[in-house]
């Protein structure tokens, strides 16, 4: 856990409310402070995100979505009234200017809070570093957020101020912004500037200094004073940032939208959260999201958590208790058949099959039966489909459940061609051009790719990553242009050579892409649960893992931590998995490993459909006592995922596909089959016809073409594997 000093100069308490007032604003805050007296306790929100900069600032483009992630949330998971939200962007009548963002703090939180009330702030940003008047660190360096105006930042050190003026101490922070330099590298655009070489000036702006001693007055308090404060840690309640203070903090590019990590990956976790967890066991989850989703970037983002006193970390995020049930979706409006609806709580994996085919289901409310809903099209995080089934209504508001997920026939693999490919750009583009299920697309700013084909001319700066390929070498890397060496050829590879070995690679990342598209553990109706372990070891007292039907049964209030899924090289581990229902469960378990092959663990090739069997009630474990395969894991240090599906049919073609590779192998009895060439495509297709046929099965309609994946048939766990050596 970082210490107090280290987030608060990272994020620092990085905001402040304003000196003067503005009258515009102040006249649309003033209906907010009216309604006071009506309720009590309130929840009240300033959500602050800024994508257009003036003074030739890096624009953002995930910063407006933030915003709006979070709203959706507030109201319709959390039971915010929306005029007790105030929301400052570049497309609201009030933009995001120094002044506006320190009005509405201290008219809409400082004036308006009572004791007792519940209070979120949230930034998304840019974000810089001032010199600090009285430094806590070594580099004497403040976190700032950066207005719009793009001068005049307002530092840590005044939101402290800040929230410590607050009436209540239910207060939430999160700040999805850094501080370690920004700009853009590869597709991917970060959230910082850099105050010493983009802006030439350290010293923070008189007006910002003067705003500072104008509170620390009004708190009564002297400069020892506040120090001293500073000092123990922030001011209430709880801070999340989106980042350690030396990290950056990525604008990602998600499906067909941009967001920032942190607040995407919360906000959708806590969607689909079935029951209330304590912040401390959330930010544990999120943390661990974060990293998956910055390892895939080639970016290293580990967010930060502070609690002003330790009791706090057992608090519930936001201070509350869930007002709704966990969702997919909400809807926003109906006209006619046509339904519009927000997927707030859909995973970024999962959203490539939210196209067309997928259907939503309503939570039914009371006297008013379940509504099946066909998805049409997307955009970004906003569908429109059709009422399919049901004789009851729609409104805005009501909540959404995935039904039947539909993996459409054009899920393509995203291939960006690098610049550095030189003359030989062409060739490579015929050649992949021949392959069904890739797509290449220039490598350009916000663009949206899965992956970039290019040759490393020079060596690549060093990396606290397996060590990195040498010069004039054909491979691929990610978003961001951090190479993923296990790609990497020998030096002055044939370009003949180079492209057989990396359209192989490239089919193999096509088949994981699909694979990791079907996790549905938080919408699955199964009742399953998992555990990991090393052998030798008692099973730990809780799962590490459950569909969400077994999450609502309760048994998951004492989830491990992070942990549970870090283990040192030569570690010999033990899958677990637990069918808690009624009827039997048939099993696969799938490795992605750290080079990218893919690799099917159980069943083994050579046993009968009846060995992958779960019993209602049972449990199976992977491998099994009287295996020879053993799952080891070894070093360097990285990352491997391991996929677990459950299913209520067997996996029929999926093992006649798997008996046909392994025998053409030569894989011996008993083993794991690594999936090779074309292999990982067949097995993919295989997988997908037999969900598809189990879901053609029910009296459900689904579209012709797409294939469909039944959450009341199927559950998918991802789970990922970190190998940590001992310093």
């Amino acid at each position: 856990m970082l210490n107090r000093r280290h987030f608060l100069q990272f994020a620092g308490a990085t905001l402040a409310a304003g000196a003067g007032l503005h009258r515009h604003l102040l006249a649309q805050l003033t209906s907010h402070a009216q309604v006071l007296s009506q309720r009590t306790p309130r929840k009240l929100a300033l959500l602050v995100g800024i994508n257009d900069y003036q003074n030739d600032l890096n624009p953002l483009y995930g910063c407006l979505t933030d915003v709006e992630l979070q709203y959706q949330l507030l109201v319709h998971r959390y039971g915010f009234l929306p005029q007790d939200i105030v929301r400052l962007t570049d497309t609201t009548a009030q933009k995001p200017t120094r002044i506006n963002i320190l009005t509405a703090f201290e008219e809409h939180l400082i004036k308006s809070a009572q004791p007792g009330d519940v209070v979120v702030f949230h930034y998304s940003g840019h974000g810089s570093q001032l010199q600090d008047p009285q430094p806590l660190t070594a580099d004497g360096l403040n976190g700032t957020i950066v207005p719009a105006e793009g001068q005049n930042d307002i530092m840590g050190r005044t939101l402290f101020l800040l929230l410590s003026a607050l009436p209540t101490s239910q207060v939430t922070t999160l700040l999805d912004s850094c501080f370690s330099g920004g700009g853009l590298r590869g597709t991917v655009q970060f959230r910082s500037i850099n105050s010493r070489l983009a802006r030439g000036s350290e010293l923070p702006s008189a007006l910002e200094l003067d705003y500072q001693e104008q509170w620390r007055s009004r708190l009564g308090w002297s400069p020892t004073d506040f120090q001293a404060r500073r000092q123990r840690g922030i001011a209430q309640g709880i801070a999340i940032g989106s980042a350690r203070r030396d990290q950056l903090a990525a604008d990602a590019r998600f499906e067909g939208f941009f967001a920032g990590a942190l607040t995407y990956l919360l906000t959708r976790y806590l969607w689909q959260l079935p029951l209330n967890q304590p912040i401390e066991r959330v930010f544990v989850d999120l943390q661990r999201s974060t990293k998956d989703v910055a390892n895939v970037n080639g970016v290293a983002q580990e967010p930060v958590f502070e609690a002003a006193i330790a009791g706090d970390r057992q608090e519930l995020p936001y201070f509350l208790s869930l007002a709704r049930p966990a969702a997919e979706a909400v809807v926003l409006k109906q006209e006619g058949a046509q339904v519009y609806f927000w997927l707030g709580g859909v995973s970024a994996q999962s959203l490539r099959n939210f196209t067309s085919g997928a259907i939503l289901t309503t939570i039914a409310r009371e006297n008013q039966p379940a509504v099946d809903i066909e998805q049409l099209q997307r955009e970004g995080l906003r569908g429109l489909g059709r009422i399919i089934s049901g004789a009851g209504t729609v409104q805005p508001g009501d909540l959404l459940r995935e039904k039947i997920r539909g993996v459409p026939p054009d899920l393509n693999l995203r291939v960006g061609l690098d610049q550095s490919l030189g003359a030989e750009r062409a060739q490579w583009q015929a050649a992949l051009q021949t392959l069904t299920g890739l797509t290449t697309v220039p490598v350009e700013p916000g663009r949206s790719l899965d992956i970039i084909l290019g040759r490393l001319t020079v060596d690549p700066a060093p990396t606290s990553r397996p060590e990195p390929p040498s010069g004039n070498r054909w491979g691929l890397l990610t978003p961001s242009l951090t190479p993923i060496a296990a790609s990497f050829g020998p030096a002055a590879e044939p370009l003949s050579t180079a492209i057989a070995r990396l359209t192989v690679k490239l089919k193999t990342l096509l088949a994981t892409r699909l694979l990791k598209s079907l996790v549905n553990e938080q919408a699955s109706t199964l009742n399953v649960t998992t555990q990991l372990y090393p052998v030798g070891q008692a099973p730990p007292p809780q799962p590490m893992q459950g569909s969400r039907a077994a999450q609502e049964t309760g048994q998951f209030s004492r989830l491990p931590t992070v942990a549970a899924v870090q283990f040192a090289p030569e570690t010999t581990l033990q899958l677990r998995v637990e069918n808690q229902e009624q009827r039997d469960l048939y099993l696969a378990v799938l490795i992605i490993m750290g080079n990218g092959d893919l690799a099917v663990l159980f069943p083994y090739w050579d046993a009968p459909e009846d060995a992958a069997r779960i019993a209602a009630g049972q449990t199976i474990t992977v491998p099994r006592p009287d295996d020879r395969f053993r799952f080891t894991v070894k070093g360097p240090a990285g990352f491997a995922e391991l996929l677990i599906l459950a299913s209520v049919t067997p996996l029929r073609d999926a093992l006649r596909g798997l008996n046909a590779i392994a025998t053409q192998r030569g894989t011996r009895s008993g083993n794991p089959t690594v999936l090779q060439g074309d292999d990982p495509l067949t097995m993919m297709n295989a997988l997908l016809g037999d969900m598809d046929r189990a879901t053609r099965s029910s009296p459900i309609k689904v579209r012709p073409r797409v294939q469909a994946l039944d959450v009341n048939k199927f559950a998918v766990f991802s789970t990922t594997i970190e190998v940590v050596e001992a310093d």
